[in-house]
């Protein structure tokens, strides 16, 4: 299909009513491929750098803590937001699969938007996720207030304000919306899409090079159209390989060589998953690229991972939730936040050694420890304890005095 021809499909006119007019038109790349916030996720590196971060960011448990007065914090289920982001934000889906829905939009339109019902004494009652292609986000140059213009298929625009929405932006420069980061970095992907598209040709065409067709006679445009249509029906795609095949009035096949390692396709196919797992600060290694990992490097990375990938994400839901979902008043006794310890957690070895450091030094109880390893309490291991072989040099140094006199 010629330029013209996908350029038409985008530009052909629907019914008023289509869904189509709120579908972003993909952006043509130098390759020729149409890459949006859509067709990237056709590229296989694009969605398994954005399911694995989706998918580890809704894993994780969302709970509402309320500040002690004597100082630190309690999970507060009484909450109706704690049941909101923890379990569930409306009657249709679970506390997972809206954030997941939430990632996905941030980490490909650079936003993510979520309607907030509020019902008596303005309590949130229900999120609501909205796609991203439906908001537009505005200031007014008279008053300076932002607000969102929603457009739904087959409704008027709406204006929401701050307090009606649930606003997560990416990075961005204008303290409105955050770039989309396919918008962005689409040459990377269209390359991908196109070395990909490349291969499946190559194969589709049992994986041969070029090749053309040569008769010692003169043929029509009809007569080559034919032919053409003929060879393809019997010849082309892998279920056709390796078929005899007869040509008669003269008519033999000349093929043009091609070097795939002159052009290095491979190279650029793994190249280019390291660019998109670049872009989302993916490792490796957790979308089955396994050529540079070992056993020794691989939880390093993973921690790093957590670090510096999912915990930023955190952060930034974290505050959006706080500014949004909570009042000036309850804002100073309520918070929200993930508990990310279970990313952390390391080898069992590790983490054996940490707790009985915590332990010995009287910083963690037997409980604390018990709950971090997901094991019910017991009786009496409330209680804080510590190494009792430990004294003081100058007692120590007056005890042997003291043994010496005797």
């Amino acid at each position: 299909m010629s330029f013209w021809q996908r350029l038409w499909q985008h530009l052909a006119a629907p019914p008023p009513s289509a869904d189509f007019w709120y579908v972003p038109i993909a952006q043509p790349t130098y390759t020729g491929k149409f890459v949006n916030e859509q067709t990237s996720l056709q590229c296989s590196a694009v969605y398994a750098c954005v399911r694995v971060i989706a998918e580890t960011v809704a894993s994780l448990p969302f709970n509402v803590y309320r500040r002690l007065p004597e100082g630190g914090k309690r999970v507060a289920t009484e909450h109706p937001v704690h049941y909101l982001i923890h379990d569930s934000p409306n009657e249709e889906l679970t506390a997972y699969e809206f954030w997941e829905t939430l990632m996905l939009h941030v980490l490909t339109w650079g936003n993510a938007y979520a309607r907030v019902l509020t019902g008596a004494r303005d309590v949130v009652t229900a999120l609501i996720p909205i796609p991203p292609d439906r908001v537009e986000v505005r200031r007014d140059l008279d008053t300076g207030v932002r607000y969102y213009r929603i457009s739904e298929p087959g409704k008027d625009p709406e204006i929401l304000f701050d307090d009606q929405i649930l606003h997560i932006p990416g990075l961005g420069y204008d303290g409105l919306r955050g770039y989309s980061p396919i918008e962005m970095q689409r040459q990377a992907v269209g390359l991908a899409l196109a070395a990909e598209e490349y291969g499946a040709r190559f194969f589709g065409n049992n994986a041969a090079p070029p090749m053309y067709l040569h008769s010692t006679q003169q043929l029509t445009d009809k007569s080559k159209e034919n032919l053409m249509q003929w060879f393809s029906r019997k010849f082309g795609g892998v279920s056709n390989s390796h078929k005899l095949g007869i040509l008669d009035n003269g008519v033999e096949i000349k093929t043009v060589p091609i070097n795939h390692r002159d052009i290095q396709f491979l190279e650029l196919r793994k190249f280019q998953i390291e660019e998109i797992a670049r872009i989302f600060r993916v490792p490796l290694h957790l979308i089955q690229n396994l050529d540079r990992s070992t056993h020794n490097n691989i939880e390093n990375q993973s921690i790093d991972f957590a670090m510096h990938t999912i915990r930023p994400w955190l952060v930034r839901i974290e505050k959006r939730v706080n500014k949004a979902l909570f009042g000036p008043r309850e804002s100073g006794t309520y918070f929200a936040e993930f508990v990310m310890e279970g990313l952390l957690r390391g080898d069992a070895k590790s983490r054996a050694e940490f707790y009985t450091a915590m332990r010995n030094a009287g910083i963690m109880t037997a409980n604390e420890i018990r709950e971090k390893e997901n094991l019910n309490p017991l009786p009496g291991g409330d209680e804080l304890f510590i190494q009792g072989a430990m004294v003081p040099v100058s007692q120590a140094a007056r005890a042997t005095t003291e043994e010496s006199a005797v």
